[in-house]
């Protein structure tokens, strides 16, 4: 994953970026683009339903992108942060929302557009109430929390949630010794695992679902260091990788599988992070990669397109159409959605990254 700026604008080491963690980001987008999509992608192809629980499973992997950022901001400002100053403080967070809020104010409006040119919803989801929520990026932090909008922005919310607190949880963990960042690392993992079948019944589900994932890839830099010169963090987290879509088949629903899951996805993560440059060639492929380079965008814009997908082509009619016509029909689907996320990765995201960071004189 790419390096962040540095929010005190003083002389400081930049994290070198870790292309795979980048690629993890992106195969984590691809997977919850296909919990979101697989209902209907089992209309042309019927024998996809049978992988169902797999598909199902991606659900979780919004915590993995919780994990990773969680990890990556921990082991770029831990150091910075020992003191904390308001302006520093400021200038983090004007930073963050340079870095994100770009592609989430371009696929809010397309959202408004999409749902209301011919007239204002009157659904919940599509309330003016919920449209400022979104707008100011606070839709997940509910006692019930209900999903509206452009749908996948709510996790975007509770990363917001996680860019206010992340410089006093450094202060709070930068000094912790190493054996109890491990077992921090390992009570967050296990407290991810364990909550998430419950989630929706308890108070302020979305950020409770964020905390133990962020906290524990924060305390998970504390102790692995990028970079290790020894192919045994390669090695597991490849048999990670195969484990994680074999779970969902192997153990029955509840906090079992998900403890189990998103154990195998900590394990991942700090694996990963610890080869380097020494991980296989899988996740350092040049299209791994680029997969996750337009991953952010990917995520926000996945739901969106396959809607005006939905409208505009349909599944149901191609039903009795024959199979070479089928997957052109998937892959028209599956292209629409990443034109839509390399459109906006270059002419978004990329350069008001880039103004934002000169603005506040990052570069």
């Amino acid at each position: 994953m790419s390096p962040q700026p540095n929010p005190t604008g003083s002389p400081s080491r930049r994290t070198a970026p870790i292309d795979s963690l980048t690629s993890l980001r992106g195969l984590a987008a691809l997977w919850v683009v296909l919990v979101h999509c697989n209902d209907v992608l089992g209309l042309l192809f019927p024998h996809v339903q049978r992988l169902a629980p797999a598909f199902d499973a991606g659900v979780m992997m919004v915590s993995v992108f919780f994990v990773l950022s969680g990890y990556v901001l921990g082991l770029r400002y831990r150091e910075e942060f020992r003191t904390l100053g308001t302006r520093a403080y400021l200038r983090f967070q004007a930073l963050r929302l340079g870095r994100i809020y770009p592609v989430h104010a371009v696929t809010l409006l397309a959202a408004v557009f999409i749902f209301a040119h011919n007239g204002w919803p009157t659904d919940e989801a599509h309330s003016v109430g919920n449209l400022v929520a979104n707008v100011f990026l606070v839709q997940s932090w509910q006692w019930s929390h209900r999903l509206s909008w452009n749908f996948p922005a709510w996790s975007l919310s509770s990363e917001w949630f996680a860019y206010l607190l992340l410089p006093f949880l450094l202060r709070t963990v930068v000094d912790l010794p190493r054996r109890a960042s491990v077992a921090g690392t390992f009570l967050c993992a296990l407290a991810a695992g364990l909550q998430a079948p419950f989630l929706n019944g308890l108070p302020f589900p979305r950020l409770l679902e964020l905390v133990p994932a962020f906290v524990g890839g924060v305390l998970m830099s504390r102790w692995i260091v990028p970079g290790e010169p020894s192919s045994r963090p390669a090695r597991i987290a490849d048999a990670c990788s195969l484990l994680l879509p074999v779970t969902p088949f192997v153990l029955a629903p509840g906090p079992g599988r998900t403890t189990v899951f998103l154990g195998l996805a900590f394990v991942l993560v700090g694996s990963l992070a610890r080869a380097g440059a020494s991980a296989s060639a899988f996740w350092r492929h040049p299209v791994v990669v680029w997969f996750g380079d337009i991953s952010y965008p990917i995520y926000l814009v996945h739901m969106l397109s396959h809607g005006l997908f939905i409208r505009f082509v349909g599944f149901h009619r191609w039903i009795d159409s024959s199979t070479p016509v089928k997957l052109l029909v998937v892959c028209a689907w599956a292209a629409g959605i990443v034109l839509s996320a390399t459109l906006l990765h270059h002419l978004v995201e990329v350069p008001c990254r880039r103004w934002s960071r000169r603005l506040l004189g990052a570069d």
